[in-house]
């Protein structure tokens, strides 16, 4: 129900077998979908709510992106797909108006099972990033989300650099011998 907005319930699942037990606490947040009231349009990218359709991007800077809940998508969640090879290192970093609506990045991985989330992101109102050191080939997605359960209507950019630490120089007691 509308009036359930901003809620969050917590299911604790317990299976056992009488000799071993497995704990699941599952959060579900309740939200708010329709029509944004703010003057916020979707992206180029939409509909990208989903690994699924998710875009095939290259890192760089993308301006011009929103978390945008419309009639077209009523609870925006942006999907970018990279192809990645082991030992480099991915940063993703979402940066928008520190005074407007909290959002966060994540990096997540394509598995046989579907998805999987390695990082999450830190930092402060108006910019947070997300790193991860990839171990293994494949598809791996920034996750562009909103933070809270109202509406969103906030615009953004999205950085993603990759480097090899491996060739990254560390200055040493000996670099000025």
């Amino acid at each position: 129900a509308v009036s359930d907005a901003g809620k969050t319930y917590t299911i604790q699942v317990v299976v056992t077998d009488g000799t071993f037990s497995a704990y699941l606490d599952l959060n579900i947040s309740v939200y708010a979908p329709g029509t944004n009231t703010g003057t916020c349009t979707d992206d180029s990218f939409e509909l990208n709510n989903n690994a699924q359709q998710a875009s095939l991007v290259q890192p760089g800077v993308i301006s011009g992106l929103s978390i945008c809940d419309t009639p077209v998508s009523p609870i925006d969640t942006d999907w970018f797909a990279l192809q990645l090879t082991p030992g480099l290192s991915l940063t993703a970093t979402v940066t928008w108006n520190p005074s407007g609506q909290e959002i966060n990045v994540r990096i997540a991985q394509a598995t046989d099972n579907g998805v999987t989330y390695l990082t999450v992101g830190e930092g402060s109102s108006g910019s947070r990033s997300a790193n991860y050191v990839v171990t293994e080939p494949g598809t791996y997605y920034v996750v562009v989300f909103g933070m809270g359960p109202e509406k969103y209507s906030e615009e953004y950019s999205l950085s993603m650099v990759m480097e090899n630490p491996g060739t990254q120089c560390v200055q040493d007691t000996y670099e000025f011998a």
